[in-house]
């Protein structure tokens, strides 16, 4: 989208097709989520899929769920927060919350928060991907609670936490990580 704001409303979507997006926000130029709330929910699709460039802020939360094989929330593009937001996927077999773009802060938290049962809380799989002063999170029971699979450079206050509760790993280094 271009020219593109929501503030202090809410979007909820469902996927009706197996593998479909219960949200997808396609970032243009000057596409904004401002204080406002979206919520997707798809079986074996990402229950939000942000593509392209977003802006969030003023405490915007986007909370993706997949009870499938899917991603809660997919990220592949950038997206920067001012002013704080919350980005929450859960996944019963898939990635909590899969990474593969830029993710920067400049004002407030940021936080991503992502949970699956036997898949990964978050997976990072971008050939290069940046966080920066954001807060990322994993929880996972049988998979990794943070799964880095790509290239990875963490810039600012950025903090990256995994724990798993069942036999999975905390953290999952397969990739570069560089600060």
């Amino acid at each position: 989208g271009k020219d593109v704001t929501l503030t202090n409303g809410v979007i909820t979507g469902t996927a009706t097709s197996q593998n479909g997006a219960g949200v997808s926000l396609s970032g243009g130029s000057n596409y904004t989520v401002s204080g406002a709330t979206v919520s997707g929910t798809s079986a074996n699709g990402a229950g939000i899929s942000v593509n392209g460039t977003l802006e969030v802020g003023n405490n915007a939360s986007l909370r993706g769920t997949s009870t499938g094989t899917g991603s809660g929330v997919n990220i592949d593009g950038d997206l920067a927060s001012t002013g704080g937001a919350i980005i929450t996927g859960t996944a019963s077999s898939g990635d909590g919350v899969q990474i593969s773009g830029n993710l920067k802060a400049s004002g407030g938290d940021f936080n991503i928060i992502g949970a699956s049962g036997t898949g990964n809380g978050v997976t990072v799989s971008g050939d290069d991907t940046t966080v920066d002063n954001v807060n990322v999170t994993g929880i996972t029971e049988t998979g990794s609670g943070v799964s880095i699979a790509g290239n990875l450079t963490s810039k600012g206050d950025s903090a990256i936490t995994g724990t798993a509760s069942n036999g999975g790993k905390g953290v999952d280094l397969s990739g570069n990580v560089t600060s």
